[in-house]
Protein backbone atom coordinates (compact mmCIF):
# COMPACT_ATOMS: atom_id res chain seq x y z
CA UNK A 1 0.00 0.00 0.00
CA UNK A 2 1.52 3.46 -1.25
CA UNK A 3 1.88 6.55 1.52
CA UNK A 4 -1.00 8.34 -0.27
CA UNK A 5 -3.12 5.78 0.40
CA UNK A 6 -2.32 5.25 3.91
CA UNK A 7 -2.97 8.76 4.53
CA UNK A 8 -6.15 9.12 2.89
CA UNK A 9 -7.20 5.80 4.99
CA UNK A 10 -6.12 8.01 8.16
CA UNK A 11 -7.65 10.76 7.21
CA UNK A 12 -11.46 9.38 6.66
CA UNK A 13 -10.41 7.78 9.50
CA UNK A 14 -9.87 10.57 11.57
CA UNK A 15 -13.37 11.78 9.73
CA UNK A 16 -15.17 8.89 11.48
CA UNK A 17 -13.32 9.43 15.06
CA UNK A 18 -13.95 12.96 15.40
CA UNK A 19 -17.75 12.66 14.50
CA UNK A 20 -17.86 9.32 16.92
CA UNK A 21 -17.18 11.37 19.47
CA UNK A 22 -20.25 14.04 18.98
CA UNK A 23 -22.60 10.40 18.71
CA UNK A 24 -23.06 10.67 22.33
CA UNK A 25 -24.22 14.08 22.66
CA UNK A 26 -26.34 13.66 19.61
CA UNK A 27 -27.90 10.61 21.40
CA UNK A 28 -28.94 13.12 24.10
CA UNK A 29 -30.23 15.82 22.23
CA UNK A 30 -33.19 13.49 22.03
CA UNK A 31 -33.73 13.39 25.81
CA UNK A 32 -33.76 17.20 26.24
CA UNK A 33 -36.94 19.64 27.78
CA UNK A 34 -37.61 23.19 28.37
CA UNK A 35 -35.05 24.39 31.13
CA UNK A 36 -34.97 28.09 33.00
CA UNK A 37 -35.20 30.88 30.46
CA UNK A 38 -36.83 28.58 27.86
CA UNK A 39 -40.26 29.44 29.73
CA UNK A 40 -40.12 32.98 29.71
CA UNK A 41 -38.62 32.98 26.26
CA UNK A 42 -41.88 30.84 24.65
CA UNK A 43 -44.48 32.61 27.05
CA UNK A 44 -43.29 35.90 26.00
CA UNK A 45 -43.05 35.05 21.99
CA UNK A 46 -46.35 33.48 22.45
CA UNK A 47 -47.28 36.76 23.70
CA UNK A 48 -46.29 39.47 21.82
CA UNK A 49 -47.40 36.93 18.51
CA UNK A 50 -50.85 37.08 19.93
CA UNK A 51 -50.97 40.89 20.47
CA UNK A 52 -49.61 42.09 16.89
CA UNK A 53 -51.50 38.94 15.71
CA UNK A 54 -48.56 38.15 13.29
CA UNK A 55 -45.84 35.48 13.87
CA UNK A 56 -43.27 37.57 12.16
CA UNK A 57 -43.42 41.36 13.39
CA UNK A 58 -44.90 40.69 16.94
CA UNK A 59 -41.18 38.26 17.58
CA UNK A 60 -39.12 41.05 15.76
CA UNK A 61 -40.79 43.54 18.01
CA UNK A 62 -40.31 41.59 21.13
CA UNK A 63 -36.54 40.86 19.75
CA UNK A 64 -36.06 45.03 19.72
CA UNK A 65 -37.47 45.61 23.62
CA UNK A 66 -35.17 42.60 24.39
CA UNK A 67 -31.99 44.70 22.64
CA UNK A 68 -33.30 47.65 24.79
CA UNK A 69 -34.16 46.25 27.93
CA UNK A 70 -31.75 43.11 28.42
CA UNK A 71 -28.71 42.34 26.09
CA UNK A 72 -27.65 43.74 22.26
CA UNK A 73 -27.47 39.71 20.88
CA UNK A 74 -29.55 40.95 17.58
CA UNK A 75 -29.31 37.66 16.07
CA UNK A 76 -30.27 35.44 19.50
CA UNK A 77 -33.03 37.76 20.19
CA UNK A 78 -34.75 37.52 16.74
CA UNK A 79 -34.06 33.51 16.46
CA UNK A 80 -35.59 32.66 20.27
CA UNK A 81 -38.66 34.44 19.51
CA UNK A 82 -38.81 33.61 16.00
CA UNK A 83 -38.06 30.19 16.08
CA UNK A 84 -40.03 28.49 19.23
CA UNK A 85 -39.52 24.88 18.60
CA UNK A 86 -41.27 23.80 21.31
CA UNK A 87 -44.93 25.91 20.36
CA UNK A 88 -44.48 25.29 17.39
CA UNK A 89 -43.19 21.79 16.81
CA UNK A 90 -43.39 20.09 20.18
CA UNK A 91 -40.82 17.78 22.32
CA UNK A 92 -39.69 16.28 19.27
CA UNK A 93 -39.38 19.72 16.95
CA UNK A 94 -37.58 20.94 20.10
CA UNK A 95 -35.29 17.91 20.17
CA UNK A 96 -34.48 18.59 16.66
CA UNK A 97 -33.05 21.73 16.59
CA UNK A 98 -30.81 21.05 19.26
CA UNK A 99 -29.77 17.78 17.40
CA UNK A 100 -29.09 20.24 14.61
CA UNK A 101 -27.34 22.95 16.32
CA UNK A 102 -25.17 20.47 17.61
CA UNK A 103 -24.84 18.40 14.14
CA UNK A 104 -23.96 21.73 12.20
CA UNK A 105 -21.33 22.62 15.03
CA UNK A 106 -19.24 19.60 14.36
CA UNK A 107 -19.74 20.11 10.30
CA UNK A 108 -18.74 24.00 10.82
CA UNK A 109 -15.15 22.52 12.97
CA UNK A 110 -14.78 20.31 10.11
CA UNK A 111 -15.45 22.87 7.01
CA UNK A 112 -13.02 25.40 8.97
CA UNK A 113 -10.24 22.93 9.23
CA UNK A 114 -10.40 22.10 5.78
CA UNK A 115 -10.40 25.33 4.66
CA UNK A 116 -7.52 26.50 7.38
CA UNK A 117 -5.46 23.82 5.77
CA UNK A 118 -6.01 24.05 2.24
CA UNK A 119 -7.18 20.69 2.54
CA UNK A 120 -3.93 18.95 2.78
CA UNK A 121 -3.01 15.46 4.02
CA UNK A 122 -3.39 15.77 7.72
CA UNK A 123 -6.14 18.51 7.81
CA UNK A 124 -8.57 15.27 8.60
CA UNK A 125 -5.84 14.41 11.79
CA UNK A 126 -6.43 18.07 12.65
CA UNK A 127 -9.94 17.91 12.98
CA UNK A 128 -9.65 14.88 15.71
CA UNK A 129 -7.27 16.69 17.43
CA UNK A 130 -9.52 19.88 17.52
CA UNK A 131 -12.51 17.68 18.15
CA UNK A 132 -11.02 15.98 21.03
CA UNK A 133 -10.45 19.63 22.65
CA UNK A 134 -13.59 20.20 22.38
CA UNK A 135 -15.29 17.44 23.71
CA UNK A 136 -13.25 14.95 25.16
CA UNK A 137 -11.54 17.85 27.61
CA UNK A 138 -11.55 17.93 31.25
CA UNK A 139 -14.44 19.55 32.80
CA UNK A 140 -15.92 20.40 29.09
CA UNK A 141 -18.86 18.20 30.66
CA UNK A 142 -19.95 22.25 31.46
CA UNK A 143 -20.98 22.27 27.60
CA UNK A 144 -24.53 21.00 28.70
CA UNK A 145 -25.49 24.91 28.54
CA UNK A 146 -24.04 24.67 25.09
CA UNK A 147 -25.79 21.80 23.83
CA UNK A 148 -28.64 20.73 26.16
CA UNK A 149 -30.34 23.99 26.95
CA UNK A 150 -32.36 25.75 23.99
CA UNK A 151 -31.55 29.25 25.35
CA UNK A 152 -27.96 28.80 25.54
CA UNK A 153 -27.51 27.01 22.70
CA UNK A 154 -29.25 29.77 20.26
CA UNK A 155 -27.11 32.82 21.90
CA UNK A 156 -23.55 30.97 22.03
CA UNK A 157 -23.71 27.92 19.61
CA UNK A 158 -25.22 28.98 16.85
CA UNK A 159 -23.27 31.81 16.50
CA UNK A 160 -19.81 29.87 17.08
CA UNK A 161 -20.92 27.90 14.33
CA UNK A 162 -21.65 30.96 12.23
CA UNK A 163 -18.58 31.48 12.96
CA UNK A 164 -16.41 29.08 11.75
CA UNK A 165 -18.36 28.79 8.41
CA UNK A 166 -17.64 32.62 8.65
CA UNK A 167 -13.33 32.57 8.47
CA UNK A 168 -14.23 29.24 6.30
CA UNK A 169 -15.60 30.70 3.91
CA UNK A 170 -13.56 34.09 3.64
CA UNK A 171 -10.18 31.73 3.28
CA UNK A 172 -11.28 29.91 0.70
CA UNK A 173 -12.77 33.57 -1.26
CA UNK A 174 -9.37 34.73 -0.99
CA UNK A 175 -7.47 31.35 -2.71
CA UNK A 176 -10.70 31.28 -5.17
CA UNK A 177 -9.21 31.69 -8.69
CA UNK A 178 -12.68 32.42 -10.41
CA UNK A 179 -13.84 35.83 -9.59
CA UNK A 180 -17.60 34.41 -9.82
CA UNK A 181 -16.74 31.71 -7.15
CA UNK A 182 -14.67 34.13 -5.22
CA UNK A 183 -17.98 36.66 -5.01
CA UNK A 184 -20.39 33.58 -3.85
CA UNK A 185 -17.97 33.03 -0.96
CA UNK A 186 -17.46 35.95 -0.13
CA UNK A 187 -21.30 37.50 0.15
CA UNK A 188 -22.11 34.48 2.37
CA UNK A 189 -18.66 35.40 4.87
CA UNK A 190 -20.05 38.37 4.83
CA UNK A 191 -23.46 37.28 5.93
CA UNK A 192 -22.21 34.68 8.37
CA UNK A 193 -19.62 37.33 9.70
CA UNK A 194 -22.50 40.20 10.52
CA UNK A 195 -25.01 37.29 11.84
CA UNK A 196 -22.23 35.69 14.41
CA UNK A 197 -21.53 39.01 15.86
CA UNK A 198 -25.46 39.04 16.94
CA UNK A 199 -24.39 36.47 19.45
CA UNK A 200 -22.95 36.98 22.83
CA UNK A 201 -20.29 39.30 23.00
CA UNK A 202 -18.21 36.42 24.10
CA UNK A 203 -18.17 35.14 20.25
CA UNK A 204 -18.44 38.45 18.70
CA UNK A 205 -15.32 39.32 20.20
CA UNK A 206 -13.01 35.97 18.53
CA UNK A 207 -15.64 36.63 15.34
CA UNK A 208 -13.46 39.80 14.74
CA UNK A 209 -10.32 39.04 15.86
CA UNK A 210 -10.08 35.33 14.05
CA UNK A 211 -11.80 37.11 10.56
CA UNK A 212 -8.96 40.11 10.94
CA UNK A 213 -6.42 37.61 12.12
CA UNK A 214 -7.38 36.04 8.01
CA UNK A 215 -6.91 39.32 6.65
CA UNK A 216 -3.15 39.65 7.76
CA UNK A 217 -2.16 36.26 7.57
CA UNK A 218 -3.23 35.86 3.70
CA UNK A 219 -1.91 39.30 3.29
CA UNK A 220 -0.70 38.96 -0.49
CA UNK A 221 -4.07 37.66 -1.88
CA UNK A 222 -6.32 40.48 0.40
CA UNK A 223 -3.89 43.23 -1.00
CA UNK A 224 -4.73 42.23 -4.66
CA UNK A 225 -8.75 42.27 -3.64
CA UNK A 226 -8.97 44.94 -1.09
CA UNK A 227 -13.02 44.16 -0.94
CA UNK A 228 -11.79 40.74 0.51
CA UNK A 229 -12.45 43.35 3.64
CA UNK A 230 -15.93 43.14 3.51
CA UNK A 231 -16.58 40.00 6.22
CA UNK A 232 -14.23 41.81 8.62
CA UNK A 233 -16.06 45.45 8.29
CA UNK A 234 -19.18 43.75 8.64
CA UNK A 235 -18.32 41.97 11.72
CA UNK A 236 -17.24 45.03 13.33
CA UNK A 237 -20.16 46.65 12.52
CA UNK A 238 -22.40 43.81 13.92
CA UNK A 239 -20.02 43.77 16.95
CA UNK A 240 -20.93 47.78 17.74
CA UNK A 241 -24.92 47.25 16.78
CA UNK A 242 -24.26 44.15 20.06
CA UNK A 243 -22.00 46.21 22.41
CA UNK A 244 -23.89 49.36 22.16
CA UNK A 245 -27.18 48.36 22.82
CA UNK A 246 -29.03 49.87 25.49
CA UNK A 247 -30.00 46.56 27.46
CA UNK A 248 -26.48 45.36 27.95
CA UNK A 249 -25.73 48.52 30.22
CA UNK A 250 -29.12 48.39 31.92
CA UNK A 251 -28.55 44.38 32.76
CA UNK A 252 -24.55 45.10 33.72
CA UNK A 253 -25.61 48.22 36.09
CA UNK A 254 -28.17 45.66 37.61
CA UNK A 255 -25.76 44.04 39.73
CA UNK A 256 -22.27 45.60 40.79
CA UNK A 257 -20.01 43.93 42.82
CA UNK A 258 -17.49 46.30 44.68
CA UNK A 259 -13.99 46.62 43.43
CA UNK A 260 -15.08 45.43 39.91
CA UNK A 261 -17.10 48.41 39.03
CA UNK A 262 -14.91 50.09 36.34
CA UNK A 263 -13.55 49.75 32.92
CA UNK A 264 -9.77 49.63 34.61
CA UNK A 265 -11.16 46.85 36.95
CA UNK A 266 -12.22 44.60 34.18
CA UNK A 267 -8.73 45.10 32.47
CA UNK A 268 -7.60 43.50 35.58
CA UNK A 269 -9.72 40.84 36.33
CA UNK A 270 -9.39 39.43 32.54
CA UNK A 271 -5.59 39.23 33.32
CA UNK A 272 -6.68 37.51 36.35
CA UNK A 273 -9.27 35.32 34.53
CA UNK A 274 -6.93 34.31 31.64
CA UNK A 275 -4.30 33.11 34.23
CA UNK A 276 -6.31 30.73 36.22
CA UNK A 277 -8.11 29.55 33.05
CA UNK A 278 -4.73 29.13 31.86
CA UNK A 279 -3.74 27.41 34.64
CA UNK A 280 -6.57 24.99 34.58
CA UNK A 281 -6.47 24.11 30.61
CA UNK A 282 -2.59 24.01 30.56
CA UNK A 283 -2.16 21.43 33.74
CA UNK A 284 -4.63 19.14 32.50
CA UNK A 285 -2.95 16.46 31.56
CA UNK A 286 -4.96 14.83 28.66
CA UNK A 287 -4.35 18.68 27.02
CA UNK A 288 -0.94 18.44 27.52
CA UNK A 289 -0.37 14.85 25.83
CA UNK A 290 -3.08 16.53 22.83
CA UNK A 291 -0.88 18.96 22.45
CA UNK A 292 2.38 17.37 22.12
CA UNK A 293 0.81 14.77 19.57
CA UNK A 294 -0.55 17.60 18.06
CA UNK A 295 3.07 19.14 17.35
CA UNK A 296 4.36 15.06 16.23
CA UNK A 297 1.29 15.07 13.62
CA UNK A 298 2.11 18.68 12.07
CA UNK A 299 5.78 18.00 11.61
CA UNK A 300 5.12 14.79 10.60
CA UNK A 301 2.50 15.41 7.91
CA UNK A 302 4.16 18.61 7.09
CA UNK A 303 0.90 20.56 8.17
CA UNK A 304 1.37 24.69 7.44
CA UNK A 305 -0.96 27.04 9.01
CA UNK A 306 0.90 29.65 6.77
CA UNK A 307 1.49 29.14 3.39
CA UNK A 308 5.07 31.04 2.98
CA UNK A 309 7.46 30.77 5.37
CA UNK A 310 7.14 30.73 9.02
CA UNK A 311 9.35 32.96 10.43
CA UNK A 312 10.08 34.45 13.69
CA UNK A 313 8.16 37.56 12.98
CA UNK A 314 5.06 35.46 12.19
CA UNK A 315 5.37 32.91 15.15
CA UNK A 316 5.44 35.92 17.51
CA UNK A 317 2.38 37.05 15.40
CA UNK A 318 0.68 33.84 15.91
CA UNK A 319 1.66 33.54 19.91
CA UNK A 320 0.00 37.28 20.81
CA UNK A 321 -2.51 36.90 18.52
CA UNK A 322 -3.35 33.82 20.37
CA UNK A 323 -3.34 35.79 23.49
CA UNK A 324 -4.98 38.66 22.25
CA UNK A 325 -7.97 36.06 21.15
CA UNK A 326 -8.63 34.58 24.17
CA UNK A 327 -7.92 38.02 26.23
CA UNK A 328 -11.02 40.08 24.34
CA UNK A 329 -12.83 36.56 24.07
CA UNK A 330 -13.15 37.28 28.13
CA UNK A 331 -13.49 40.81 28.37
CA UNK A 332 -16.84 41.49 27.98
CA UNK A 333 -18.06 38.56 30.36
CA UNK A 334 -16.01 39.83 33.27
CA UNK A 335 -17.00 43.52 32.75
CA UNK A 336 -20.60 42.53 32.49
CA UNK A 337 -20.20 40.36 35.42
CA UNK A 338 -17.93 42.49 37.65
CA UNK A 339 -16.38 39.51 38.54
CA UNK A 340 -12.46 38.21 38.21
CA UNK A 341 -14.18 34.54 36.42
CA UNK A 342 -16.21 33.62 34.16
CA UNK A 343 -19.42 33.49 36.44
CA UNK A 344 -21.87 30.80 34.52
CA UNK A 345 -21.11 26.87 32.79
CA UNK A 346 -21.75 28.57 29.14
CA UNK A 347 -19.24 31.37 29.29
CA UNK A 348 -17.03 29.57 31.05
CA UNK A 349 -17.28 26.45 28.17
CA UNK A 350 -17.15 28.72 25.25
CA UNK A 351 -14.15 30.58 26.63
CA UNK A 352 -12.43 27.42 27.15
CA UNK A 353 -13.34 26.32 23.51
CA UNK A 354 -11.25 28.84 22.03
CA UNK A 355 -8.95 29.23 24.36
CA UNK A 356 -8.00 25.57 23.95
CA UNK A 357 -7.72 25.95 19.93
CA UNK A 358 -5.49 29.08 20.44
CA UNK A 359 -3.18 27.12 22.11
CA UNK A 360 -3.12 24.39 19.67
CA UNK A 361 -2.76 27.20 16.96
CA UNK A 362 0.25 28.45 18.94
CA UNK A 363 1.63 24.49 19.17
CA UNK A 364 1.07 24.29 15.25
CA UNK A 365 2.67 27.75 14.62
CA UNK A 366 5.78 26.60 16.72
CA UNK A 367 6.05 22.84 14.61
CA UNK A 368 5.83 24.56 11.22
CA UNK A 369 8.50 27.09 12.34
CA UNK A 370 10.55 24.01 13.71
CA UNK A 371 10.09 21.82 10.40
CA UNK A 372 11.37 24.81 8.85
CA UNK A 373 14.35 25.84 10.64
CA UNK A 374 15.00 21.76 10.86
CA UNK A 375 14.44 20.77 6.80
CA UNK A 376 17.11 18.80 5.71
CA UNK A 377 19.00 18.40 8.85
CA UNK A 378 16.79 16.71 11.68
CA UNK A 379 14.10 15.08 10.01
CA UNK A 380 11.69 13.54 12.46
CA UNK A 381 13.66 13.71 15.91
CA UNK A 382 11.72 16.75 17.12
CA UNK A 383 8.45 14.66 16.44
CA UNK A 384 9.58 11.69 18.12
CA UNK A 385 10.70 13.87 21.05
CA UNK A 386 7.22 15.26 21.98
CA UNK A 387 5.60 11.55 21.27
CA UNK A 388 8.15 10.46 23.42
CA UNK A 389 6.59 13.23 26.43
CA UNK A 390 3.21 12.07 25.39
CA UNK A 391 3.79 8.82 26.74
CA UNK A 392 5.54 9.83 29.84
CA UNK A 393 2.78 12.64 30.43
CA UNK A 394 0.47 9.76 29.73
CA UNK A 395 2.51 7.40 32.37
CA UNK A 396 3.21 9.71 34.77
CA UNK A 397 -0.37 11.32 35.15
CA UNK A 398 -2.20 8.28 34.28
CA UNK A 399 -4.77 8.80 37.44
CA UNK A 400 -5.21 12.46 35.94
CA UNK A 401 -5.77 11.38 32.49
CA UNK A 402 -8.21 9.13 33.35
CA UNK A 403 -10.12 11.25 34.98
CA UNK A 404 -9.76 14.28 32.54
CA UNK A 405 -11.68 11.96 30.12
CA UNK A 406 -14.42 10.59 32.26
CA UNK A 407 -15.00 14.32 33.12
CA UNK A 408 -15.51 14.80 29.82
CA UNK A 409 -18.91 16.01 27.90
CA UNK A 410 -18.36 13.47 25.19
CA UNK A 411 -17.49 9.98 27.84
CA UNK A 412 -20.66 11.16 30.38
CA UNK A 413 -22.82 11.78 27.20
CA UNK A 414 -21.31 8.28 26.57
CA UNK A 415 -22.30 7.08 29.94
CA UNK A 416 -25.41 8.53 30.44
CA UNK A 417 -27.03 7.29 27.06
CA UNK A 418 -25.04 3.79 28.18
CA UNK A 419 -26.77 3.19 31.85
CA UNK A 420 -30.32 4.80 30.63
CA UNK A 421 -29.99 7.83 32.52
CA UNK A 422 -31.13 9.76 29.78
CA UNK A 423 -34.71 7.56 29.19
CA UNK A 424 -34.96 7.64 33.00
CA UNK A 425 -34.59 11.57 33.60
CA UNK A 426 -36.89 12.03 30.46
CA UNK A 427 -39.67 9.95 31.66
CA UNK A 428 -40.16 12.57 34.72
CA UNK A 429 -39.24 15.74 32.68
CA UNK A 430 -41.70 15.05 30.35
CA UNK A 431 -44.38 13.79 32.87
CA UNK A 432 -44.35 17.57 34.22
CA UNK A 433 -43.87 18.90 30.74
CA UNK A 434 -47.10 16.49 29.57
CA UNK A 435 -49.24 17.41 33.08
CA UNK A 436 -48.54 21.45 32.20
CA UNK A 437 -50.00 20.92 28.53
CA UNK A 438 -52.95 18.99 29.71
CA UNK A 439 -53.87 21.64 32.78
CA UNK A 440 -56.90 23.27 32.66
CA UNK A 441 -56.44 26.89 31.91
CA UNK A 442 -56.08 29.38 35.21
CA UNK A 443 -55.38 26.21 37.54
CA UNK A 444 -52.90 26.05 39.97
CA UNK A 445 -51.23 23.16 38.94
CA UNK A 446 -49.28 20.98 42.04
CA UNK A 447 -46.67 18.36 40.34
CA UNK A 448 -45.26 15.55 42.83
CA UNK A 449 -42.61 13.37 41.21
CA UNK A 450 -39.40 11.80 41.39
CA UNK A 451 -36.38 11.39 39.01
CA UNK A 452 -35.28 7.29 39.34
CA UNK A 453 -32.09 8.18 37.82
CA UNK A 454 -30.58 11.95 36.64
CA UNK A 455 -28.65 11.96 33.75
CA UNK A 456 -24.98 13.61 34.57
CA UNK A 457 -24.90 15.50 31.19
CA UNK A 458 -28.95 17.14 31.16
CA UNK A 459 -29.57 20.36 32.47
CA UNK A 460 -31.53 21.37 35.07
CA UNK A 461 -35.63 22.05 34.19
CA UNK A 462 -35.47 25.07 37.28
CA UNK A 463 -39.13 24.05 38.34
CA UNK A 464 -38.94 24.10 42.03
CA UNK A 465 -41.51 23.86 45.41
CA UNK A 466 -41.73 27.43 45.24
CA UNK A 467 -44.84 29.05 42.66
CA UNK A 468 -43.58 32.53 43.01
CA UNK A 469 -40.16 31.38 41.86
CA UNK A 470 -39.09 32.83 37.86
CA UNK A 471 -39.11 29.71 36.34
CA UNK A 472 -42.49 28.61 37.97
CA UNK A 473 -43.95 31.55 36.91
CA UNK A 474 -43.17 31.61 33.75
CA UNK A 475 -44.39 28.12 32.93
CA UNK A 476 -47.24 29.51 34.13
CA UNK A 477 -46.95 32.34 32.01
CA UNK A 478 -46.67 29.43 28.41
CA UNK A 479 -49.48 27.33 29.63
CA UNK A 480 -51.87 29.55 30.88
CA UNK A 481 -51.84 28.24 34.37
CA UNK A 482 -52.41 30.72 37.68
CA UNK A 483 -49.58 28.66 39.17
CA UNK A 484 -47.53 25.89 39.13
CA UNK A 485 -45.50 23.63 41.65
CA UNK A 486 -43.43 21.01 41.49
CA UNK A 487 -42.19 19.09 44.30
CA UNK A 488 -39.15 16.20 43.64
CA UNK A 489 -39.59 12.95 46.53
Amino acid sequence: MDKEKIKKILGWGCIAAGFLIVIPILIGTGYTFLCEDDFSFEAGANDVTAIHGSAIFGPLYRAYEFYNSNQGTYLFNVLIHIIRAYTRWGLQGFHMALFFCALLFVISLLFLTKQVFDNTPGCQIMFFVLSCSVFVSVDSVNMQELFFWYTGAYNYTVELTISFFAIGLLIKALRETSTFKSWIYLILSTIAAFLASGGSLEITAPNCALIIAVLVVMYDSFTKRKHMVLPAAFAIVGAVINAIAPGNFKRAEAVVNEGHSSLTDAIRDTFICYGSEGKKILTSGSFIILLCLTFAVVYLFEIRIKKDDMNVKWLLFFIIGAFLTQYFTAFPVILGYHSDNLQSLRTTSTYEIIARMMYILIVIAFAQFIREKLDGIVKIAPALFFIIIAICVSGAMRNTVKTDIKSSFAYMAYDDARTGAYKEEYITRSYVIRRLELAEEGSDVYIETSIRKKATTNYGMGLQDDPNAFVNTSAAGLYHLNSVTVVYN
